[in-house]
């Protein structure tokens, strides 16, 4: 398309004529189109569920509890904490992932637990940590009743602290359902009787299952590490016990009493005490009347138990003796190996689970294509991934997401993934990929480019299809040298843009140099129409200064641009971003780490977008320094959502940490954030409200429960060790970004005046991948011992005078605060 003077002027004119900014309206609502209800937050988890009883729900990211129910929190309850939800009857899936922090503290009231009754529901897949959970009667961590023999729970653990009175459990008070393939690393106890690490009361089924946690009744009975009572007609099958049980009488490693109940291929390894010299004991089962005991064994040297009401004794050394357990499935069922203490331990506990599916995709020859999994293991081990099409190793392919960059007709097959962490392996459900052979347009057969020479060629044919073959390095042919010195011609003719395909095919494009301070539309393509895509580019220290609409990708973009980025230095008078100096298109899944100076409006992805854009899925780590300055836009007037900023922001007029000023009345900004250390900014942006756009200090912002509402299946991840910004699951683990964050200092030491005797005290505050090192120095020499944010001089003298300054490091690199002066 050629869009002529009058044209783009008269485009760029509607910008400045709406330039101030009116109020923002508010975000439409949206539906789910999956049936199960996406729970997200505490105050989804709160409400939705009660809302809907009988409601399939689904978690789609870890829920952390603990500010929500501590004081000033809506769950606060006056100190009770969670008030358990009643009568659930429908699906919860956990999806893998974990609830934190629930706390409950109700010890005059029954049913007490994440859920207090559950009513033939279905709950599986779910985490929870660090509960702390009390009550009367009918106490879990996860459940108070399970009173249906149709409730099920399926893949799910709980780890924290269970108090009662009577029929207590670490997971469920009392369960008449089937638990399968699930662990309870509770400390739990009761005053009275009926207490186990997994249930207090069994009347149901438990198959595959374990305790690691310590049980105690102290003055009364029936305790158990796995259950206190088994009931008539129930069963515990292929289960363990590990935790210390103590009590008055009726105590057992892995039941305190079996009435009528069967115990089968299971054991206990745990210390097995009563506090009365009367009661009775046993190493796997305390009392028995009328129940079944078959193929179960218990530790006697570790229980200190000879004896047992159910049961066989075996020592330390026979019970890491795969013979010792005569008639167990050690194929499908058990596993026994040193690294797992010796003992039999559950094969599915080693076994990853696959929470999220790949999915059938249809596209059109020369469009990427992707293909992802969401994996993990109950015990956490590091997981590998090996994807295949139609059943053969695809070579390199050992991420958790596959993508073929422009697929052809050749790329149509089944797709899907071996997960494995080492011991056990797992395979997907296959995702079929189907090629459409296209309307023969552009992306049909692109023109391959493999060299410098070839990329400047795409100026020749601005409506071509194109594929980047190979890493490329421009700072050679067209580096500082080039045109006397103005470095690269950016791509496009006068006002014609480029309105093509460029597939950049994962490769990278370095050493971009241009050098036009005088001119317009400057980046590696002036100017982007309308149907012009751009993606998989990625730029790598670029160094580009041009007049006005500026970026290291694009001057001004109205078209498409995904799975880009850029790395480097961008300067200009106005409308200059990392990405892109303007845009009336749509950016996602692009990124910038670029520093950032503008005379006017700069931002650090993009300078300026339009009431036409969108940017979704985004991120800027570079340094910003404009009169309107933005983290990720210096003037924002399209939707902007589900995107940060975490780069210094310096303003001399409207600024922000993610936008300089709001445009457009029509504005729609959510699921934004930014980091107020890092950019040094307290606000998000001029008339920008509070709702819209969220600033956390860094160690949040480097923390996957921040950004509530985001996709990490999909788009997003996050490192932990060490730890990281979210990035995206396409970047090369090199790529910048995906790296830790250096270091940066946000509040310098300062000068301090004291009097003999008095004590001095300077601070720092940085930000940065943790952990962060300090090292404070005088005169430039190292104090011994000086090593943390704040240094203290207690009864300075004389002889203390100086200049300070403190370094500040970590795995990405050191920073040297400015020097502060004691006197």
């Amino acid at each position: 398309m050629k869009l002529n003077c009058q044209k783009i002027f008269s485009l760029l004119l509607s910008l400045m004529m709406l330039i101030t900014a009116l109020p923002m309206a508010s975000a439409p609502a949206y539906a789910k189109s999956d049936d199960a209800i996406p729970i997200s937050t505490p105050e989804e988890l709160d409400t939705l569920v009660r809302a809907n009883l009988a409601g399939n729900f689904i978690l789609t990211q870890d829920i952390d509890l603990t500010d929500y129910l501590s004081a000033g929190g809506p769950g606060y309850n006056g100190g009770a904490g969670w008030q358990p939800i009643n009568d659930f009857r429908g699906i919860f899936d956990g999806n893998g992932y974990t609830i934190n922090g629930l706390y409950s503290n109700r010890p005059n009231q029954n049913f007490v637990g994440l859920f207090a009754i559950l009513r033939e529901a279905k709950i599986r897949n779910l985490g929870m940590v660090g509960v702390e959970v009390r009550g009367k009667d009918f106490v879990g961590g996860l459940a108070g009743v399970a009173p249906n023999p149709s409730d099920t729970i399926f893949n799910c653990y709980v780890k924290g602290q269970v108090a009662g009175n009577t029929t207590v459990g670490g997971m469920v008070g009392q369960s008449t359902g089937l638990i399968r393939q699930s662990y309870s690393s509770c400390n739990v106890s009761a005053i009275r009787f009926d207490v186990g690490g997994l249930v207090g009361s069994h009347y149901g089924q438990i198959w595959e299952s374990y305790t690691t946690g310590n049980v105690t009744t102290p003055t009364n009975i029936c305790a158990g590490g796995l259950v206190g009572r088994n009931y008539r007609d129930s069963s515990i099958l292929d289960s363990y016990a590990t935790g210390h049980v103590s009590g008055n009488s009726m105590i057992g490693g892995l039941v305190g009493s079996n009435n009528q109940g069967s115990i089968v291929s299971s054991y206990a390894k745990g210390r097995v005490q009563k506090t009365n010299p009367l009661g009775i004991i046993g190493g796997l089962v305390g009392a028995v009347s009328g129940g079944t005991t078959e193929r179960s064994y218990w530790d006697i040297q570790t229980s200190t138990q000879e004896a047992s009401a159910g049961g066989t004794g075996k020592s330390t050394t026979e019970m890491k003796t795969q013979s010792t357990f005569e008639d167990w499935d050690f194929n499908d069922v058990w596993a026994m190996a040193e690294s797992h203490d010796g003992y039999p331990y559950l094969i599915w506990t080693v076994t990853p689970t696959i929470y999220s599916q790949p999915e059938d995709q249809t596209i059109n020859a020369g469009e990427p294509a992707s293909f992802s999994v969401r994996a993990s293991t109950t015990a956490g081990d590091p997981v590998n991934y090996q994807w295949k099409k139609d059943n053969v190793d695809i070579p390199g392919a050992t991420l958790a997401m596959l993508t073929i960059e422009a697929a052809a007709a050749s790329d149509a097959a089944a797709y899907t993934v071996e997960v494995s962490n080492g011991t056990r392996t797992v395979t997907s459900q296959p995702a079929t990929l189907t090629v459409n052979p296209g309307s023969g347009g552009p992306g049909d057969d692109p023109i391959e480019i493999w060299t410098a020479d070839d990329l400047n060629n795409v100026r020749n044919d601005l409506d071509g299809s194109y594929i980047l073959m190979n890493d490329i390095d421009l700072g050679e042919t067209y580096g500082a040298a080039y045109a006397g010195g103005r470095g690269w011609q950016p791509i496009h003719e006068g006002f014609v843009e480029f309105t093509g395909i460029f597939n950049g095919n994962g490769h990278t494009i370095s050493g971009l140099y241009i050098n036009r301070p005088d001119e317009l539309y400057v980046g590696l393509f002036g100017l982007v129409g309308t149907d012009a895509e751009v993606f998989n580019a990625r730029l790598e220290d670029v160094d580009v200064t041009g007049d006005a609409y500026v970026g290291g990708l694009a001057g001004i973009t109205l078209g498409s641009i995904s799975k880009t980025g850029v790395s480097g230095t961008v300067s200009g008078r106005n409308y200059i971003g990392g990405l892109a100096g303007m845009t009336f298109g749509d950016i996602s899944s692009s990124y910038a780490v670029a520093n950032v100076t503008s005379l006017a409006i700069g931002g650090g992805l993009v300078g300026s977008s339009t009431n036409t854009a969108t940017i979704e899925n985004t991120y800027a780590l570079g340094a910003v320094t404009a009169n309107q300055a933005g983290g990720l836009v210096g003037v924002n007037g399209g939707v902007l959502q589900r995107s940060y900023a975490a780069g210094r922001v310096t303003g001399t007029g409207l600024y922000g940490g993610l936008v300089g000023l709001m445009a457009f009345p029509e504005d729609i900004i959510s699921d934004c954030y930014w980091d107020i250390e890092a950019t040094n900014q307290p606000e998000a942006g001029v008339e920008v409200s509070s709702d819209a756009a969220s600033g956390y200090p860094t160690e949040q912002m480097m923390q996957q429960e921040t950004f509530t509402g985001w996709d990490f299946d999909t788009i997003w991840a996050i490192d932990t060790e060490p730890s990281s910004y979210p990035y995206f699951l396409w970047q090369p683990i090199s790529d910048p970004g995906t790296d830790p964050v250096a270091p940066s200092i946000s509040d310098q030491p300062q000068n301090q005046t004291v009097t003999i005797g008095q004590t001095a005290t300077f601070t720092v505050t940085a930000a940065g991948s943790e952990p962060l090192n300090y090292q404070w120095k005088k005169e430039g020499i190292d104090i011994a011992g000086a090593t943390s944010a704040t240094l203290e001089i207690v009864n300075a003298q004389t002889s203390d005078a100086g200049t300070y300054t403190v370094e500040v490091s970590n795995d990405a690199g050191t920073i040297l605060s400015d020097s502060a002066t004691l006197t």
